[in-house]
């Protein structure tokens, strides 16, 4: 049954779920979505797996592509948003590593972005791309309240 774009996709889900191999799986979804009868969310879908499997790069190429490639608005507006929350989750991953710095130097977690940006870590409070001040906590970064970008992609809970 080579003409059935559904056989890619259950593939790609053994890939996802069972083996958690993201790539293989995002490869199997994109297989899929070349398919001429395929969902439009297939492609989408292999974008979404290579971001929660932390090939953020191969996601934000797809992303980009669904960006320049769909006629409907919607998909134009996700891409875009998906972007977005790509670049959310690499400051997010930088401001984890300028916190842990300032919690070796200190030997504590800052209380607020006050301590780190007094410390010279950080030139003001980090805002995420939409302009919402990112979240810190306990030495956690996240994004803050009212953000858009929320909830961000991660992976799959392990399965037994």
């Amino acid at each position: 049954m080579p003409d059935r774009w559904e056989l890619a996709q259950s593939i790609g889900f053994v890939h996802y779920w069972w083996l958690q191999d993201y790539e293989e799986a995002a490869a199997w979804f994109t297989r899929a979505s070349e398919f001429e009868n395929a969902p439009v969310w297939m492609a989408p879908l292999a974008a979404v797996t290579l971001a929660e499997g932390g090939s953020r790069e191969s996601s934000r190429l797809l992303w980009r592509e669904i960006a320049q490639g769909v006629d409907e608005e919607w998909f134009r507006n996700e891409a875009a948003r998906r972007l977005r929350q790509l670049d959310a989750m690499d400051h997010i991953d930088g401001l984890t590593g300028a916190v842990a710095a300032f919690e070796q130097e200190t030997g504590r977690a800052p209380s607020g972005w006050e301590d780190m940006w007094r410390a010279g870590y950080l030139p003001g409070v980090p805002v995420d791309p939409t302009g919402i001040p990112y979240h810190l906590e306990s030495g956690v970064v996240r994004l803050g309240e009212g953000s858009p970008l929320g909830p961000l992609p991660t992976g799959p809970a392990q399965l037994p």
